[in-house]
């Protein structure tokens, strides 16, 4: 797998910094969002199994995190993450399927609202004993530890709040190991995320009529 990096500046002057496959062109893009306090190594053993040539893949360091600049502030992850994806809906990168570690579910919740998110993954989502704010309205597939009562009770929790169509997977491994990416615990989640990207893509009206990747107006970021 060839990756090459990719970068984003925020209106706070502070960079985002990521990879992306380096052949990369696809109808909608693939976005992996770590866990906090990781960085984006962490989900590269599931983002290097999922084979997808219809899409664009892209893992990004969280603010503080890896080689992206500033500090993370759990307050405002939500305005990073919203700018993070108009700065890509301007490179023409749109639609967006997240997938998000742990601690970042509630503030990727809170995000995919919008109307060009095709989807929303949680690998092992972590609430914190946070409430859930905003509900997206795009279908979500969750990866839930079986052997982790915590985690278990938090997807409970996002569960309930949930109004659109959702999906969980039990995995017989613990929190550390589903976030980590590893092993048969990543390559699970990796077989899963591959199918629901792809029905994503066959059946999401924001993509009907597509036949052809677009060429990339940005090559390299």
């Amino acid at each position: 797998m060839a990756l090459r990096p990719v970068e984003f500046r925020l209106s706070d002057g502070e960079t985002i910094a990521g990879v992306e496959e380096e052949d990369h062109s696809g109808h909608f893009t693939l976005v992996f969002l770590h866990e906090t306090g990781a960085d984006l190594d962490a989900l590269l053993p599931i983002f290097g199994q999922v084979g997808l040539r219809e899409a664009r893949k892209i893992a990004l360091d969280l603010p503080g995190h890896g080689l992206s600049s500033g500090s993370f502030d759990a307050a405002g992850a939500g305005d990073v993450l919203a700018e993070l994806r108009d700065a890509m809906r301007e490179r023409g990168w749109a639609p967006f399927l997240f997938v998000a570690a742990g601690t970042l579910a509630p503030h990727a919740l809170d995000r995919a609202d919008a109307a060009d998110t095709l989807g929303l993954c949680l690998v092992s989502p972590r609430t914190g004993g946070e409430g859930i704010g905003t509900v997206p309205r795009c279908p979500v597939l969750a990866f839930v530890s079986s052997s982790d009562g915590a985690a278990a009770a938090d997807w409970l929790a996002v569960r309930a709040a949930l109004n659109s169509w959702w999906m969980s997977v039990s995995i017989g491994a613990d929190h550390a190991a589903l976030v980590s990416g590893d092993g048969p615990a990543g390559s699970q989640i990796a077989s899963h995320l591959q199918g629901f990207a792809r029905d994503m893509y066959v059946t999401s009206p924001l993509l009907a009529g597509r036949t052809a990747p677009a060429a990339d107006p940005h090559p390299g970021g």
